[in-house]
């Protein structure tokens, strides 16, 4: 029936599989399927094969659900009668229901019905359902679920196979499908320790390793993904990799490396020039054509290495070689032990994101200010930095929504506080001056930075995670172009937790809402900040600042347009949520600003503050 289980599957051990095939034995065992599995092995596509022949039992096995959760892509061939057999519509249904959760491939063959047959039930399958139907009389939802399964996998492009050549067909179905899948996703996978070889799958976009906490090595064959976007070894944390087969992914726009404190050894090339020939593997766009030891030789041919590098800071040694990947958007490289940022982490000029939180660091270089595209930068965690240096100046966007956030939490290192306030708040009033002179108007800047109190600016204040605002008096002045929310953060771990007992991070997430008698209604998520091990020790303390520009603020109270909002009884409120239990988090008080166009123009330290530095020192005790 379907090939489910390795007759050695008695091992705890699961295997993840390329491909998964769904099919009635009695059927197809000796012919098409014979092939189809003989193909897929020619092509070194690893496929789970049962050949036990009759299923019985309520339930479908434990091996046969790990098979189907840790395979990539799913074959599922319709013979004639394979609605009859009611393994293989519970099957059918797991595969559908873990298609839909995790976004996997599945390709329909019809091997002696017509795609009409199984879509509408007809012929041998209306027959078959009439038998389940007066079978389970007792549960018509489960066949009812077993009808919308069959109507989910026929929606799919599928292959029609009837009166053709098995060999014809099952080379195109193995040759032209399986190559085109775009995104495999292998996370949390707890026992996978090696990737799988990829070279049958050459236009993969999306791969997502995270979690996968025993794998140790990367397979070479990652390094002919010309089109790979997206590559994610989040909390990979046994994880050694040679970057040389990395290098010619030029197409990446996000790479996720956080948590991977030991993923670089020390082999990395002398000089970019050493790579060159990589370059000629990026460039050639036949390079799926080249034979595999072709391949391989190209990927792994010697290099002359630096010897003298310690591999605890041999992460820190990517970032000069980042500019291989022009398209860069996103880099987390949080929680990887890095002692000090390369200035060539300036060249990443199309980043939009960066995350260099929980890294060990004293100073950020100034070539950060070069990143004119930079969206968000995340520096939380970070308890050796001293110095915070001048950030990046915006660029002219384009019209629609803006959200710029910067994250400094929990930087107890940070010295001349004075001078951190003034790189964070002139970024702020700059980048909101500048976007309200362009054509955008729907403008958010959110920003979490060390503080003790509400700054005096913010001229409306109320203990707790809330506070009434009366917008009724605003609303139609035309000098009103924002508003800005504050709200201190209080946070501490229960000095009783045992925190080692966690293999990846916990976040607390931290979100907003605008809507009357202050409830938490359409919540907008601001701020995810990771809190276990022993990251934050004592009691901490930092301001959350929001700036929402009018147009912003009346999209967000949008939703509540039918329900007749009153103006002068608008409420904001803030939530934290995800909390572990053995931390500590809440919000002490809040506060708001209505501002107009003199604000901006007036705001600077003494303003915020109250007038002097005086104060401002000790709102940082």
């Amino acid at each position: 029936m379907a090939c489910i289980r390795n007759q050695s599957s008695s091992s705890s051990h699961t295997k993840n599989f390329d491909v998964f095939v769904s099919f009635r034995g009695a059927d197809t065992r000796n012919n098409f399927t014979g092939h189809l599995f003989a193909a897929l092995e020619r092509k070194s596509i690893d496929a789970f094969k049962d050949d036990q022949k009759i299923k019985k039992g309520e339930f479908l096995e434990p091996e046969l659900l790990q098979a189907i959760e840790g395979s990539r892509v799913f074959i599922v061939v319709f013979s004639k009668d394979y609605a009859s057999s009611t393994w293989c519509m519970k099957e059918l249904q797991k595969i559908v229901d873990w298609v839909e959760k995790t976004g996997r491939s599945v390709l329909p063959v019809f091997y002696d019905v017509t795609p009409s047959e199984v879509r509408k039930q007809s012929g041998k399958f209306g027959e078959a359902f009439a038998k389940h139907e007066e079978r389970f009389k007792d549960d018509l939802e489960m066949v009812q679920k077993w009808r919308e399964a069959l109507n989910a996998i026929t929606n799919r492009c599928g292959w029609d196979v009837q009166n053709k050549p098995q060999h014809e067909e099952i080379e195109k179905i193995v040759g032209e499908y399986l190559p085109n899948l775009i995104r495999l996703d292998l996370n949390n996978s707890k026992n996978l320790t090696e990737m799988p070889d990829l070279r049958g799958a050459p236009r993969l976009k999306y791969l997502d390793l995270s979690g996968c906490i025993e794998i140790v090595r990367i397979d070479p064959s990652i390094g002919i993904l010309r089109e790979l976007v997206s590559l994610s070894l989040r909390n990979c944390k046994k994880l050694f990799i040679n970057l040389n087969i990395i290098f010619g992914l030029n197409s990446l726009k996000g790479l996720d490396l956080a948590g991977c404190s030991k993923l670089l050894n020390n082999r990395l090339p002398k000089k970019p020039k050493e790579t060159e020939h990589l370059e000629k593997v990026e460039t050639n766009r036949s390079v799926i054509q080249l034979s595999t030891s072709s391949i391989y030789e190209i990927l792994m041919s010697p290099f002359n290495f630096l010897s003298n590098r310690k591999n605890k800071d041999s992460l820190g040694l990517l970032v000069p070689y980042l500019s291989r990947f022009p398209c860069l958007l996103g880099l987390d490289l949080s929680f990887c032990n890095l002692l000090q940022i390369p200035d060539a982490i300036g060249n990443l000029h199309s980043l939009k994101t960066l995350n260099m939180g929980g890294n060990k660091f004293v100073r950020l270089p100034t070539t950060i200010k070069e990143l004119s595209n930079l969206d968000h930068l995340n520096l939380e965690h970070c308890k050796q930095l001293k110095y915070l240096p001048e950030l990046p100046t915006i660029k002219e966007q384009e019209r629609g929504k803006y959200v710029r956030e910067l994250f400094i939490f929990n930087c107890p290192n940070l010295s001349e506080m004075e001078h951190c306030y003034h790189i964070a708040f002139s970024w702020m009033t700059q980048i909101f001056k500048a976007l309200l002179e362009s054509s955008l108007s729907l403008v958010n800047i959110e920003i979490i930075i060390p503080g003790t109190q509400i700054p005096w600016w913010f001229n409306k204040q109320n203990v707790g995670n809330s506070i009434s605002m009366d917008l009724s008096v605003v609303m139609e002045d035309p000098n009103w172009i924002a508003i800005s929310c504050c709200a201190m953060l209080v946070a501490c771990h229960d000095d009783s937790a045992d925190l080692n007992d966690r293999w990846q991070l916990d976040y607390v997430t931290t979100g907003y809402s605008f809507q009357n008698n202050q409830v938490l209604g359409n919540t907008y998520w601001a701020i995810s900040i990771a809190v276990n091990d022993d990251l934050i020790m004592g009691e901490i303390d930092h301001l959350f600042i929001l700036f929402l520009s009018r147009e912003s603020l009346i999209h967000h109270l949008d939703p509540y347009e039918d329900e007749m909002i009153d103006l002068d009884k608008i409420g904001f409120t803030i939530g934290i949520f995800n909390l572990p239990k053995d931390l500590h988090f809440e919000v002490k008080n809040c506060g708001y600003r209505c501002v107009f166009k003199k604000d901006l123009e007036q705001l600077n330290l003494n303003t915020m503050f109250g007038g002097n530095f005086s104060s401002m020192q000790a709102f940082n005790k």
